[in-house]
């Protein structure tokens, strides 16, 4: 009874040591940048907010995009208050970074 006790534990901690897929290859060469986006002001419903395109205002600059992806920012409720903000954030190659930075995006600091 003990062995295969022995023998699941061993297989379960040699399952630790291998990396989990991601649904990018990780590359030195790929970097995720991000530039923070808020607009539009609560309790004035005739002022909506459009964010850009984070993929087109990189590609405006040169920048080939691979992917991207938006984190919501909190807000708050008060009138005033801003009614959209997220970091855009998009994964590029690590040669374009100063492009990037041309029209504001920065790395990622995690």
């Amino acid at each position: 009874m003990f062995k295969p006790v022995l023998l699941v534990v061993a297989l379960l901690l040699g399952a630790c040591s291998y990396p989990l897929a991601t649904d990018q290859p990780r590359t030195e060469a790929l970097v995720w940048v991000e530039q923070a986006f808020s607009g539009g002001r609560q309790c004035e419903p005739d002022d909506s907010f459009q964010p850009p395109d984070s993929a087109e205002l990189l590609a405006s600059a040169g920048v080939v995009v691979i992917e991207t992806r938006t984190e919501p920012m909190m807000v708050c409720m008060a009138c005033g208050c801003p009614a959209y903000a997220a970091k855009h954030r998009a994964l590029i190659d690590a040669a374009d970074q100063g492009k990037a930075a041309e029209v504001g995006f920065s790395p990622v600091q995690e």
